[in-house]
This record gives structure tokens, sequence and C-alpha cells, in this order.
């Protein structure tokens, strides 16, 4: 897998020319995911009995899917900003950066049926004739499985692994987040929330 990093880290944007593309749409971002949050809540208070028997992959389903749509409504018409929709949205920014909406898991990976589709997005085989950087915008649920606990940016290099991550809402400092694998050996790289923040405002 050495190869498979160092080939991504070599075509893809950094983290920082990430953040330059996507931080003035960083309130959309948050505004989005809470607002998925709140469709949930919304749900549970006039139909309780049919949130309950969602399992939580469908929960997770209908979180996207609002998302996704109120995403799209917030950037129509915004300058640099196009979508495409082939089985799920997909925003392109600046004609550089592809971001899609997924709930992450405790490692910070998507759930999600592993088809041809899904691969080619997360080893950034997607659009790599046009130079194009695919970034993960997703969730994570506190304990309650009901609130988001943190919004988080991640660029993958496999379904398992990322190359990098940024956070627009923080989790307790707490936990540990794993960023990416360095060896053949798939040894992960454990950083915690508060490093990253460190990181940030070191690079700010």
């Amino acid at each position: 897998m050495k190869n498979l990093i160092d080939f991504t880290s070599r075509d893809t944007l950094s983290q920082d020319n990430v953040k330059e593309i996507l931080n003035p749409y960083s309130k959309d971002f948050t505004e989005t995911m809470y607002e998925g949050e709140r469709a949930m809540v919304q749900l549970g208070k006039s139909e309780p009995e049919i949130l309950k028997s969602l399992s939580p992959s469908c929960k997770a389903h209908i979180m996207q899917c609002r998302m996704s749509d109120t995403l799209r409504m917030r950037l129509q018409g915004k300058k640099g900003v196009m979508y495409s929709d082939h089985g799920y949205l997909r925003f392109i920014f600046s004609d550089k950066v592809v971001l899609r909406i997924k709930k992450f898991n405790e490692l910070l990976h998507c759930s999600a049926i592993s088809t041809h589709a899904f691969r080619e997005f997360m080893t950034q085989g997607l659009f790599r004739e046009l130079n194009r950087t695919m970034v993960v915008l997703g969730y994570r649920l506190d304990i309650t499985q009901t609130k988001i606990s943190d919004i988080t940016i991640t660029c993958p290099i496999h379904e398992r692994r990322n190359l990098w991550a940024y956070h627009l809402v923080e989790q307790p400092a707490s936990n540990e987040l794993f960023i990416a694998s360095t060896n053949d050996e798939q040894e992960q790289v454990r950083v915690t929330a508060k490093s990253i923040k460190k990181q940030q405002d070191n690079q700010s």
C-alpha cells in the first residue's frame, strides 16, 4: 500500500489548498449537516414508531439525502460551484475539488456498499484525468446516536484510509482519530482532535 499513498500524495491537492478552496463555504457545510440532524429530530417527533423501526443505515441514508439536497439548494447559483447527480450528489468546487457527504465511523471512514463507483471515489480514481481531488464532508454521532458530535472533511486514499482530515466542528479532544497508514503493514497513525487543532493553528 505504500505505492498507493506515495502516488496519491503526489497527485492530490494538499490540505491547505483544499481548505483555501472550501473555506468560503464552511458555514454552508455546517448548517447543511445540522439540517440533517434536525430532520431526524422532526421525524422522531412526528413519527416516533417509524423512527424506532429504522436501522442505523436507513437513518444515515435519510440524513445523507437531506444533507445533500440542502447543500445543493444552499450552493445553487454560487460562482465556481457545480454538482452532478449520478446515483448520489457530488459537488465540484473551482473545478478542482469533488465533495460528497457521508456518515463516518469512529475511525473517520465511510460506511457504504463497496461498489465500483464508491471505490473509484475513495481511491482518488474518479476524474483522475481532470486532476480533481476527492474529499468527504462527514459527520459522527454522539454516544446517543441522535446528535452530531463532530463534522470533518477528509481526503480518502482508500476505503479505510485517509491522507488527511480537518475539523469544521470539533469533537472532544480525548477521542482519537486515525488518519493514514504509513507502511505495508498498514500501521495507523494516531492523532487526537486536540493535536489536529494545534496543527491547524500553526498553519494559520
